[in-house]
């Protein structure tokens, strides 16, 4: 699927194809974070309810989710034309330009976008999306509350027989089948509410994005001040978070903070009863060498542990590489093969030697099936990341890999990545799709000053021997 961006912030124009690794490359206020703002945007207007509306009218959904939710074991089959797949596609295109305005005043942080536009072109408009649900049912004994005429015990406890359910449900759009979705033991009142919603909302999601969305239906956006919003963490949870909680609302008094940002937030102050995160984030372990915890499971005072050692360190008194990198470590238990993770400036206060650790981190992030998309202004990072697509052409080459220390599951697949430049030119971006080659990938942007800075440097240094003669 392509989303094309019109007359959004400084950009133009532009087609975004995303892939397993989305890379948009491009010199600051270019636009890369408009771009990846209002792909975030995009994707949670296809999660709201509300728009799940759009699969009302499609012949046979509602017999479908009646009878397979209807208590009986079964296979049960569903599908979707061409043309409701299209219909789908066109009316979540149009609800979201129809308030275009304000989902991107809400993702970006201020006014302006009402000449904005997106569309959605899809990569095989005859396809169909074909359901196929097999529940099955079962009988388990279980002790259940039931209400007593008693008046000083309201409940009594009675052995009953109770109805279970395992259910499956595998996805085919075009000629790939996936599974869509796979649960155990469940009773009825939640299967019935789970599939209908689930559902409608895959309905929703593959119509526009095809069998990608199946690793973009939750997204996880790290912005690029995810560093000052984990250290200032606890202040802004006890001030506009809490009362927020407390009113039962999102953060109406943030003013004009991104709602990505405030997303951002949320996730790292959920309350948890995990007392610590022990170093599960095996992607980023050549990075991080300790392990992070709270001092409370209802704050956002966040504290680091080094590995083998003792005490506690705040995480202000830690080095920037651990602050740049905690947020992605305390969030990588929910960025899953069903995340896409919207990572800004991954290589952002990094020495040199780490961003190119990061860059290999990333890789293997995408190589276990967990989709990806950066925004970067970095050469040196992208000269990793183009360094690990040449070597996929030198797999064969063991002795070389072995040499430089490359880990087999860091060197990626150039098939598996899409690479923008936001080329910036008198105030208006344009954006590129750029070709991935036997040597990566080639940003005129970057490459630009990079020369120039060669330049620079060749006739300073022609001057300074003109001088020594």
């Amino acid at each position: 699927m392509k989303l094309k961006i019109n007359n959004v912030g400084r950009i133009s124009k532009g087609e975004i194809e995303p892939k397993p690794l989305t890379m948009f490359v491009g010199q600051n206020d270019s636009g890369k974070t408009y771009a990846a703002s209002t792909m975030w945007a995009l994707l949670r207007h296809i999660n709201r309810p509300e728009t799940r509306e759009f699969t009302n009218n499609i012949p046979g959904l509602k017999d479908f989710i009646s009878t397979s939710t209807g208590g009986d074991s079964g296979h049960f089959e569903f599908s979707a034309g061409p043309k409701d797949v299209k219909k789908i596609r066109d009316n979540t295109v149009k609800s979201f330009n129809k308030n275009i305005d304000v989902i991107l005043q809400d993702a970006i942080g201020y006014d302006g976008f009402s000449d904005s536009k997106i569309s959605l072109e899809g990569d095989d408009s005859s396809s169909a999306i074909k359901l196929n649900l097999y529940v099955e049912k079962f009988e388990t004994i279980e002790e259940v509350e039931v209400e007593v005429e008693d008046e000083e015990e309201s409940y009594d406890i009675e052995i009953q027989t109770v109805d279970r359910f395992n259910y499956s449900c595998k996805v085919e759009y075009g000629t790939t089948q996936k599974e869509l979705f796979s649960y155990e033991d469940l009773e009825l009142d939640i299967f019935a509410g789970f599939i209908e919603s689930n559902v409608r909302q895959s309905l929703i999601g593959i119509s526009c994005f095809g069998l990608d969305w199946l690793g973009m239906r939750n997204v996880i956006y790290l912005p690029a001040a995810r560093t000052g919003i984990m250290l200032a963490l606890d202040y802004f949870v006890s001030g506009t978070l809490d009362r927020s909680k407390m009113a039962g609302k999102e953060l109406e008094e943030s003013g004009t903070l991104p709602r990505p940002i405030q997303d951002f937030a949320l996730n790292l102050s959920r309350r948890t009863f995990r007392p610590f995160w022990k170093k599960r984030d095996h992607h980023l372990g050549n990075l991080i060498q300790g392990e992070f915890s709270r001092r409370s499971h209802t704050r956002g005072d966040y504290v680091y542990s080094i590995e083998n050692g003792k005490g506690e360190i705040p995480l202000a008194s830690t080095s920037s590489l651990v602050t740049e990198l905690a947020a992605l470590s305390v969030l990588s238990h929910r960025v899953t093969q069903r995340t896409l993770l919207i990572f800004e400036e991954p290589e952002a206060h990094l020495h040199l030697s780490a961003q190119r650790e990061m860059a290999r981190s990333l890789a293997k992030m995408v190589n276990s099936g967990i989709k990806v998309l950066i925004t970067t202004h970095s050469d040196t990072f992208l000269q990793q990341l183009n360094n690990l697509i040449s070597l996929h052409h030198l797999k064969g080459d063991r002795e070389l890999i072995d040499n430089l220390g490359v880990p087999e599951d860091s060197i990626i697949d150039p098939k598996d990545i899409a690479a923008f430049d936001f080329d910036c030119v008198d105030g208006s971006t344009n954006i590129e799709k750029l070709e991935i080659t036997k040597h990566g990938v080639v940003a005129n942007s970057l490459n630009r000053v990079l020369l120039e800075l060669a330049d620079e440097t060749i006739r300073i240094n022609d001057a300074l021997s003109n001088l020594e003669t």
